[in-house]
């Protein structure tokens, strides 16, 4: 006979407690204060980007210490989360038949965060959470989405944080640097998530009697207060980023919350009024700032241009291959490739390295796999909605649709990891229907080397992004030619495999620089001959025309024609290769 020490032991009680905490603790550390403070970068995207090292090193500790501290007895998957993990399974089967290996690389990341977001989201509702712990995670996002409104705000009228990188970005990529995420439209996304959150909690407050029980109305009103101030911040910065994702994620947002919340009841018709009123307030005191004078000016006319174009090219491409796909990674290649021999000359207008819909993306690449895993991903969504009726947030997967739209406009999930992590705490509190378990007493054995593997891996990887974080602020103060950095950089002898690419291309740039101090020919031909290789299986402008200015300077000029010719037909936009007018 088993001893169940469930009611008897106060140490499995104590434990479970800590266990639904930390990630409160950690998630209230991350979105309150850590996503808001600058790290130095030089651009780009995914593993460019130190905050999202730092992101995924914050969601590594909140798994391990989960698995750390928790009293394992049953696993809880609930169906929602069996369709995610189906797809994903999907998603990655791909990689068996990838044609090239630094497309695979190039790949990787992403889907090990993929498959890093799903052991998140397993882990998570191991821990049970109860409303109150959904709740103060709602909270955190939704004050974490007004501090990055806030930071929105300083960048249009104050010219950033105090901070000289952050002020020189804006001034090179103006609107397109708005907020801790460095573009407007992952901004805009993540601020429609907040809003949301904000007006599902407005409408919660007060709904059920134990929260006021204990609480005092002083107290009850100060929340009240805040989220109206919430509100109306989101709803000003939106409309002034001008971003088109973000007001159509966060006008869906709003017009279920107002359509789904008085279906069941739960609203009365003071509350339903102030739920329409809010935002309405909010939208016209930003569309009057709108008309101010300081306000960023937009115009939408070349991304409609490029943005068609590219559906509409990546459909062809689908369909040259729609079954087996193109193979992993390979759509930057590809596409540019394809762009580059359409009759009459390449119409693009910029460099695509995605099509700007994730569903296309994973199709091409993919083929029948691909499209089946992201069929498979809606079907968990549509389960999460079917079973609201048991969740602790009613209608609370209406707070996944702006980003879930984003992935339909652009690639938010591969520019931004704290967006994961938002989609994965907003699918833990909704996903709170009647689990199914597994006793885990049977499987002791296998229980423990599973969990050892898990935390072994956590700490594998906690260690790469913390070293990858080192070295990426190396290789962004070389790329952005801060004073030191190219001493730092030869003294660089190694770099994480998550940078190895970058760190290539960047130790290839070096031999023109000592070129430029010393003169010596061979070093130009090891760069050629680097180059080249780095070349072949990727696109990159940059490289190209450093390519060509030393195949010209050493005399060799017709190579140097030739490869001319190549980039003018893969960039025609750009004005080294001859950029014509549009």
């Amino acid at each position: 006979m088993i001893f169940n020490l469930k009611n008897h032991n106060p140490y499995i009680r104590l434990w479970r407690s800590m266990a639904k905490f930390l990630p409160v603790a950690l998630s209230g550390l991350y979105f309150g204060i850590l996503l808001h403070v600058p790290l130095y970068n030089a651009g780009g995207f995914g593993t460019d980007l130190p905050q999202n090292l730092l992101a995924w090193i914050m969601a590594l500790l909140m798994i391990a210490g989960i698995w750390l501290i928790i009293p394992w007895r049953k696993v809880l998957i609930t169906r929602s989360f069996i369709w995610i993990l189906a797809g994903v399974l999907l998603l990655s089967l791909p990689v068996l038949w990838a044609p090239e290996a630094v497309w695979l690389d190039s790949r990787l990341p992403s889907l090990l965060g993929m498959w890093g977001a799903v052991l998140l989201y397993f882990t998570l509702l191991q821990c049970r959470l109860t409303r109150k712990h959904c709740l103060w995670l709602l909270s955190i996002v939704a004050v974490s989405a007004t501090v990055e409104g806030g930071i929105v705000l300083l960048d249009i009228y104050a010219g950033g944080l105090p901070f000289g990188f952050t002020r020189s970005f804006l001034e090179v990529n103006g609107r397109n640097g708005f907020g801790s995420f460095q573009q407007m439209n992952v901004t805009a996304s993540f601020l429609a998530t907040g809003l949301v959150v904000s007006l599902l909690l407005f409408a919660q407050h007060g709904q059920h009697r134990e929260e006021s029980r204990f609480v005092s109305l002083s107290a009850i009103r100060f929340k009240e207060r805040c989220l109206v101030l919430c509100l109306f911040i989101l709803c000003i910065a939106l409309v002034l980023l001008q971003s088109r994702t973000g007001w159509v994620g966060a006008a869906a947002g709003c017009l279920l919350v107002n359509a789904v919340l008085p279906g069941r009841g739960m609203l009365s018709y003071g509350r339903r009024t102030l739920l329409w009123l809010y935002p309405l307030a909010g939208m016209l005191a930003g569309i009057i700032l709108l008309h101010l004078p300081g306000a960023p000016s937009v115009n939408h006319a070349e991304s409609n241009f490029q943005r068609w174009l590219t559906l509409s090219v990546t459909w062809n491409i689908i369909m040259a291959a729609p079954f087996q796909g193109w193979g992993t990674g390979s759509f930057g290649y590809i596409f540019q490739r394809w762009m580059a021999g359409l009759p009459g000359g390449n119409p693009g207008r910029e460099l695509m390295l995605h099509p700007h819909n994730e569903i296309l993306y994973q199709w091409m690449e993919g083929g029948i796999a691909g499209l089946l895993g992201c069929i498979l991903i809606i079907a968990g969504g549509i389960s999460l909605i079917r079973q609201q009726s048991r969740s602790f947030i009613p209608a609370g997967w209406v707070a996944l649709l702006p980003v879930a739209f984003h992935t339909q406009t652009e690639f938010p999930l591969y520019y931004s990891v704290p967006h994961i992590l938002v989609v994965i705490l907003l699918l833990v509190c909704v996903d709170t229907g009647k689990p199914l378990s597994v006793d885990l007493r049977r499987y002791r054995f296998s229980h423990l080397a599973g969990r050892a593997v898990i935390l072994m891996l956590c700490a594998y990887f906690i260690a790469l992004l913390a070293w990858s974080l080192k070295v990426g602020f190396i290789l962004s103060r070389y790329e952005s030619q801060v004073s030191g950095a190219k001493a730092e950089m030869k003294a660089l002898t190694d770099a994480p495999w998550l940078y190895r690419s970058r760190y290539d291309y960047d130790k290839n740039t070096l031999l023109l620089a000592d070129f430029n101090a010393t003169h010596e020919p061979a070093l130009l031909s090891l760069f050629l001959m680097e180059n080249a290789r780095w070349l072949r299986f990727r696109i990159s402008p940059d490289a190209s025309y450093n390519q060509i200015l030393v195949l010209h300077y050493l005399r060799r000029d017709d190579e140097g024609r030739r490869l001319f010719v190549i980039n003018q037909q893969l960039f025609p936009w750009d004005r080294r290769f001859g950029a014509r007018k549009h």
